[in-house]
């Protein structure tokens, strides 16, 4: 299993994890993953906002004032059931006589302050349909945010993948390295060796060295890539400063089916057109919540009142009001509001056709590209092993005299593209059955199978 790879001076042990556990890892804790899942919460707390504004609402109200004008008191000591014939100026009537008098105690009555604490209870009876469309509105974004959150954590797995196959592909490259540095060295010291014996010239000794050098350098370059692949892949899972690594390789399956079936699954389950198609709904109660304010609104109020002049639970009253509302005219914000939810609704429609369009598109040449990746991975095998006996066979030559140093460096770099070759020829055809998979949401942590190295 390859997991020994550098570690910039890190003590701890590598510990290894499966793909599962990695993935269960970057859900957990990447970043994306949790906006996405805070993204459902919001759009499941929007449904519930939106059923509650269609439902019964009641409110404690208190209000306290305090004023000398002569209406507003003579209603305080109304509502506080204390109104006198004192508070008529009854006192200053003399007779007949002073029935043009102006009494002081009704038209200056002075200052006086009321409490005026209330349980109100209000019931919307009729809003032209707008409560019912914004609930199926918050709905179809609920819809939407949670396939969207699938697609996100479908998108979040093929990643996970992509790094942890990247990973152990790198470390591949890096094992393959270390080989052609090891032959390397071996033909500088060959070619040293027939030096010394007169059987070659000084030449092929510094063109030996110049390819131990060059092979160093490559090695070197293949760590720091493996390196910052592991970083990487880290960071996906949400452990930048651990010292996990990946465990087996991991092979995943091409899901079944021909390319027109494959085609058909992916426009009817592919989260990303799911998501798009609930926002689409979204639109359309959208535009019948925006077409539902022509309507009027009939509202029923019941309330339930104390006054005093202090803060007391005094003089009960109740009130029951029934409120309509018709705007009849609002210099055309109603058809603007309702011309932009219907744009709105067209835009999504729009959306959803483009982005069908172009999962179609992707799931054609993902599927070509799969087939191609695979014949690719297989040839690259039996080209490796090609090159590996035919650089066996120069090496012994070389040992002999029967060949040149030039044509034994030559197979050797054979070697060594045929080695890199077959570890991106099999990663690519990795990636391409995962992305088909994750085209047609088939694409999850259970469908992968741990290989043995």
């Amino acid at each position: 299993m390859l997991v020994a790879v550098m570690t910039c001076g890190r003590a701890a042990v590598p510990e290894a994890v499966n793909f599962r556990q990695a993935v269960r890892l970057a859900l957990t804790a990447n970043p994306r993953a949790l906006a996405s899942t805070a993204q459902v919460q919001a759009a499941r707390a929007g449904v519930t906002e939106a059923r509650g504004r269609a439902l019964p609402q009641l409110s404690l109200v208190l209000n306290a004032t305090r004023s000398d004008n002569p209406l507003n008191v003579f209603g305080y000591r109304l509502a506080e059931r204390g109104a006198s014939f004192a508070d008529f100026g009854l006192g200053e009537y003399t007779g007949p006589g002073s029935v043009n008098t102006t009494p002081a105690a009704l038209n200056v009555p002075g200052y006086a302050n009321n409490y005026d604490t209330g349980v109100v209870l209000s019931l919307p009876l009729f809003a032209g349909g707008a409560d019912l469309a914004r609930i199926k509105e918050s709905r179809a974004l609920l819809t939407a945010a949670q396939q969207g959150d699938a697609a996100a954590r479908a998108g979040l797995i093929y990643e996970v993948l992509q790094a942890y196959a990247g990973v152990r592909a790198t470390q591949e490259l890096a094992v393959a390295a270390r080989q052609a540095l090891a032959a390397a060295q071996a033909y500088a010291g060959t070619a040293a060796s027939l030096y010394r014996q007169g059987i070659v010239i000084e030449s092929d000794v510094l063109l030996a060295k110049a390819h131990e050098e060059s092979a160093r350098a490559a090695l070197s370059a293949a760590e720091a890539e493996a390196l910052n692949q592991l970083d990487a892949f880290r960071l996906l899972i949400g452990r930048p400063d651990s010292d996990l690594v990946p465990g087996p390789a991991v092979e995943m399956p091409a899901p079944a089916g021909t390319l027109l079936t494959l085609e058909d699954q992916a426009l009817a389950h592919n989260p990303q057109l799911l998501a798009m198609r609930s926002r689409e709904a979204a639109g359309e109660a959208a535009t019948g919540a925006a077409r539902a304010a022509y309507w009027p609104q009939v509202n029923l109020v019941l309330r339930h009142d104390w006054n005093a002049d202090s803060l007391a639970l005094r003089a009960p009253s109740n009130t029951v009001m029934a409120l309509f509302s018709w705007q009849l005219f609002n210099s055309g914000a109603q058809y603007g509001a309702l011309q932009r939810a219907a744009a709105e609704q067209r835009r999504a429609a729009a959306q959803y056709q483009a982005t069908a369009d172009a999962v179609r598109l992707a799931v054609d040449r993902t599927f070509r590209g799969a087939e191609t990746a695979a014949l690719q991975a297989q040839a690259s095998d039996l080209i490796a092993g090609q090159a590996r006996q035919a650089a066996h066979l120069l090496s012994l030559r070389y040992a002999q005299g029967l060949t040149t140093l030039a044509q034994l460096l030559d197979g050797q770099a054979r070697l060594d593209a045929a080695r890199a070759g077959r570890v991106q020829a099999h990663y690519a055809a990795l990636l391409a059955r995962a992305r088909l998979r994750l085209l047609t949401n088939e694409l999850d942590a259970g469908t992968a199978k741990d290989q043995g190295d």
